[in-house]
This record gives C-alpha cells, sequence and structure tokens, in this order.
C-alpha cells in the first residue's frame, strides 16, 4: 500500500498560490524519497502530479486515518527519513500535511520541475511588463494592514525601507499586488507621487514578479515562490524581515542556497503583538532595524 499524504483545502482557483505549492512540494518529496510509492489526497494544483499518484476520490481523512497509523505533520521541521522507514517497517499508514514546510533544503530538488509547472500555466496569462529601468516591489496588505493581528510574523515592511531601496538602486518603483485601501496605502502612495501601482489578479501578478528584472519581495511564501522561480538573470532583493528571519523563525528557512540571484536586507528580529496597531509596530521595526543594510 502506498502512503497517503493528504494536503488541505485552501479554497479553490488560485488563492493561497504559495500555500498550495509549498505543501505540494512537501508531497513531491516524500515521493521522491519513496521512488513514487505515495497517494496524494487533495492537490489543488491541476497537473502538478501525474495521475498515478493521485487519489481519484474525495479526501474521507477518517477512512484513511481507520487503514493504520496516522501522522499529522503540523511542524516545519518534518522528519522525512524518520517517517519513511515508519512506512517501510508497515509502521505509518499516511500523513496530514497541516503545515507548509517551509524548508528550502529539503525542497532544491523539486525546483527544476516547479519552474517547469509554472512556465506551463502562465504561458496564456497576460501579466503586467516591467522595464529593467524599474524596480518591482511587492506589496501585500490585506488583512495586514489592519490595526488587528493577523499574524504575529507576517506583516507590511516600513515605508523608509522602500526609500532606501529607490535611491540604492536607481530604479524607478512598481509597486504591485494586493493594494487594499488602507493608511499604508495613503501613506506609500503619498511617499512615491510618481510611481506606478499595479494590482493585477493572481496569477498575473505572480508572472509579472517572476518576470522582472529587478523585484523586491514582500514579507510571503507568494511573493518568495515567485522570486525564486524567476529568470537565471534576475536581481532579487530579499528582506530578513518576519517570517523570513532565520532567528525570529529559527523553524523555517526561505533562504535559498548559494543563489547568487538573491541579496537581502537587514531588519531586526521583530514580533508584532496582539493589540499592537500596525503604525506603532512599523515604527518599532524601523528603529531597531539600523537603516534595512545589506545583510
Amino acid at each position: 500500500m502506498s502512503l497517503n499524504i493528504v494536503l488541505p483545502d485552501h479554497g479553490p482557483g488560485w488563492s493561497r498560490l504559495g500555500n498550495k505549492i509549498f505543501q505540494a512540494m512537501v508531497a513531491e518529496h516524500f515521493l521522491e524519497l519513496l521512488q513514487g510509492d505515495v497517494l496524494v489526497h487533495g492537490c489543488q494544483l491541476p497537473g502538478y502530479f501525474a495521475t498515478e499518484y493521485l487519489a481519484e476520490s474525495e479526501v474521507d481523512l477518517a477512512e484513511l486515518q481507520s487503514k493504520g497509523v496516522w501522522v499529522d505533520l503540523t511542524s516545519q521541521n518534518i522528519p522525512y527519513d524518520l517517517l519513511v522507514r515508519r512506512y517501510e517497517m508497515g509502521l505509518l499508514a499516511g500523513v496530514t500535511v497541516s503545515m507548509w514546510g517551509m524548508r528550502i533544503q529539503n525542497l532544491m530538488n523539486s525546483l527544476p520541475r516547479l519552474k517547469q509547472y509554472l512556465d506551463v500555466i502562465l504561458a496564456p496569462i497576460s501579466a503586467p511588463k516591467v522595464s529593467n529601468r524599474e524596480l518591482l516591489i511587492n506589496i501585500r496588505l490585506g488583512e495586514l494592514a489592519t490595526d488587528n493581528l493577523y499574524h504575529p510574523d507576517y506583516y507590511p515592511l516600513p515605508i523608509s525601507y522602500y526609500q532606501r531601496l529607490v535611491s540604492d538602486t536607481g530604479l524607478k518603483p512598481v509597486f504591485l499586488g494586493q493594494l487594499t485601501a488602507s493608511e499604508y496605502l495613503l501613506k506609500l502612495s503619498t511617499t512615491f507621487p510618481s510611481a506606478v501601482f499595479l494590482e493585477p489578479d493572481i496569477l498575473p501578478a505572480f508572472k509579472a514578479i517572476r518576470e522582472a528584472k529587478h523585484k523586491a519581495l514582500a514579507v510571503s511564501s507568494f511573493s518568495f515562490l515567485a522570486g525564486w522561480t524567476g529568470s537565471a538573470d534576475s536581481n532579487v532583493i530579499m528582506p530578513i524581515a518576519g517570517l523570513f528571519n532565520p532567528i525570529q523563525r529559527p523553524d523555517v528557512n526561505f533562504i535559498p542556497p548559494s543563489d547568487s540571484r538573491f541579496s537581502y536586507r537587514y531588519f531586526a528580529p521583530a514580533k508584532r503583538m496582539e493589540g499592537e496597531g500596525l503604525s506603532p509596530f512599523l515604527e518599532r521595526v524601523e528603529a531597531t532595524s539600523l537603516g534595512f543594510p545589506p545583510a
């Protein structure tokens, strides 16, 4: 019997694309380690897996778990080798991927095929074009732009950081992403009155980030994946902030090894606290991050 791998439902279409990709890559790593002896349930990325590795029926987790020992993966640090040994000894029927497996060292072998997959699904998509004289700055607002805490490690960045990037690179800023009407967006547009602001749909935004020559990432798995799967001659500026900061989140690792496309900017470790408004929090980040120097 194959190892059953259940992926969670992240909603219809291409919503939560970063989460869907990371968790599919976890399943793919198991597939690699077990030489194809897996059965994936609930994958929401059409065509990512060959049909021979996909369950044909809807996910019935209770029925699957009744077949034997089951493990719910709730940590970013997945003990792949231990789980593979337990499966090979007949002591594991399946796993539920309840986290995202955001540790790049375990997923490097999947990168070439992920790029091929994205090339295919994005080929018919029309996306905004950013010239080589412009810096595409990905912005992720939405629920992050309010005074309500969404996630302690997941937040917009101080506007002064973008002023530093524009000054250091000499490139014209193009702000692209989820530009939710908010006090933050008003301050951003006031600070950069001549900048271009674009809010395309999910796949056009992803493609635009991939294709841009110069890009600055948001603290976002979506943003990271778009930058990581881009062309070999691109320049990717990554903030070592929030979820991307290995001091703040030692359980995850978004820093690609030996990837000359990436440059990094320092941020002090900072978790947003319950009841802390966005503006005071960003002022705290700005005050402790030493002007966001290269890291």
